[in-house]
């Protein structure tokens, strides 16, 4: 071989990118296709959920000064405090503005920017137990997936959550693949990220808490003394906020917060969701909306199948991670669902740990040296191009169609309604949206409540109405649909008809 020849072979190899590079490109470009699919119709993809306007406003609440959010006059205390700060800090990049709609919008950009976090995450998470491969169609998957969309796209606790557990989760799975001396140091590290999933949403603890006490009780991956520090500086992160609430003099309002939402989980005291009296079943909302999700909803039920096969039967011993995760998630949303208050956005707590279980699982059945292996990689592949073409399909149909009924009713009132008319919003969130207008507003009542304070204009949410986020009834709202006129109407996806209906006399009502 000449001098020539290896000259150009060195250079060809400094030409090549080296595996860390690869590896940072992919995650680049993954993170960049999952930005990008939930920038596209930030504004106008899915109309404003119910939490939305309050979730925003006690972000800014925060940016104010108030280390406890404000929400309508009072401290906010049923969920904890961990996404409204970081709504804070966010507002140091994009102000809030005091437009409800508006500051909803960004607030979304940054949920936007949660989920090119959570796929990066996932994807280390992946790869660390199948293979760079695996880890990328889960990440394509995580990108695509139409229920995934849906809750990135709007303001709520669960994407933050499950970002800061898919961080706790990677670094787990890292310490029990390596005894090395940095152990409680990570340790430490994944505790403090799963405290950080718990001060945003606390339900989270179960999560943290099942998983990590099964490891240290069961002896996996011999790493006891680590999940015992990892789940101390946990629970320690949230005790120490519940010490400063007590100390602050904030210990009644978090008793009556807490007890409150204690007395919905444990199926006490349901008056939202699809447990509550009146409500549309879970199955009736599945299915109805099985035309967009149903491949999210096929990722969640094999995801979970998959999560108990690595849980139980391991091909790997760290496959059962993944599994712990999965089953974890899986007890909460199943507990919800037949004793508590079982929601819509609950589902994302399964949906993430199933895209990895699931990926992980085929992994591990592809690479069986069986016989059968040619057969079952074409069958994968088959499915997963399935799926794909599917979420796909999801996807263009979702951002064919606009679906902002809320923002066009608000922009129909200040267009159309005299200055200080009153205006009743069906529910109290969302009544949010009107704030800093010259109009007056209150939460919609009864018609004798709504004839005192002379309202002339009623906002009626389908949806929310029927899914119990207001106090109105359905007969309520047909006799307001029957004593006014319909002025401005729009069916959309999310939330069903919203419409506005006046009244030429307050008194009447």
């Amino acid at each position: 071989m000449t001098t020539e020849t290896l000259n150009r072979a060195d250079e060809t190899t400094r030409r090549r990118p080296g595996p860390r590079a690869t590896t940072a490109l992919t995650v680049v470009g993954l993170a960049a296709l999952t930005l990008v699919l939930r920038l596209i119709g930030v504004r106008t993809a899915y109309d404003v959920f119910v939490d939305e306007p309050f979730y925003v406003s006690l972000g800014r609440s925060v940016a104010d000064g108030h280390l406890v959010p404000i929400g309508s006059g009072t401290p906010f205390l049923l969920h904890p405090p961990g996404f409204f700060w970081l709504e804070a800090a966010w507002s140091a990049i994009m102000p809030f503005t005091g437009d409800a709609f508006y500051d909803i919008h960004n607030v979304r950009i940054l949920q936007a920017l949660l989920a090119a976090g959570s796929v990066a995450l996932l994807f280390f998470l992946v790869r660390r137990l199948a293979g760079a491969r695996t880890a990328i169609i889960a990440s394509v998957i995580f990108s695509l997936d139409p229920y995934l969309l849906q809750q990135n796209g709007r303001v709520m606790l669960e994407t933050t959550t499950l970002a800061f557990l898919l961080g706790g989760f990677l670094l787990i799975t890292r310490i029990a693949q390596h005894a090395t001396a940095a152990r409680t140091r990570e340790a430490i590290l994944a505790g403090a990220l799963f405290g950080c999933a718990i001060l945003t949403k606390d339900i989270a603890l179960l999560v943290v808490v099942l998983p990590l006490a099964t490891i240290a009780v069961s002896g996996w991956f011999r790493m006891r003394r680590a999940a015992i520090v990892a789940a101390g500086t946990a629970v320690g992160m949230y005790l120490v906020y519940v010490l400063v609430l007590l100390v602050s003099g904030y210990g009644s309002a978090f008793w009556t917060a807490k007890t409150g939402g204690l007395s919905r989980a444990v199926g006490t005291d349901v008056t939202t969701g699809f447990s509550a009296a009146g409500s549309p079943t879970l199955t009736g909302a599945l299915w109805s909306q099985s035309y967009l999700f149903f491949g999210s909803y096929a990722i969640v039920a094999l995801g979970s199948v998959a999560g108990l096969w690595l849980l139980i039967r391991p091909r790997v011993e760290t496959d059962r991670i993944v599994g712990l995760f999965t089953a974890a998630s899986g007890v909460v949303l199943g507990y919800a669902l037949v004793f508590g208050t079982i929601e819509e956005q609950f589902l994302y707590f399964l949906s993430v740990p199933a895209i990895a279980a699931l990926t992980v699982c085929a992994a591990r059945l592809v690479g069986s040296g069986r016989r059968q292996t040619q057969e079952t990689r074409f069958v994968l592949g088959a499915l997963t191009a399935l799926l794909l073409v599917l979420n796909v399909f999801s996807w263009s149909y979702i951002h064919a169609h606009t679906d902002d009924g809320q923002k066009q009713a608000h922009r129909w009132l200040m267009a159309n309604a005299p200055e200080g008319s009153g205006v009743a919003w069906v529910a109290s969130q969302t009544e949010i949206s009107l704030r800093g207008t010259t109009f007056r507003t209150v939460e919609l009542g009864t018609p004798e409540e709504m004839a005192a304070q002379h309202i002339t204009y009623v906002v009626l949410l389908e949806k929310a109405v029927a899914e119990g986020y207001t106090d109105v009834s359905p007969a309520t709202l047909k006799w307001y649909a029957q004593h006014s006129t319909k002025v401005f109407s729009y069916v959309g996806r999310s939330q069903g008809e919203v419409s506005v209906y006046r009244t030429n006399d307050a008194s009447a009502w």
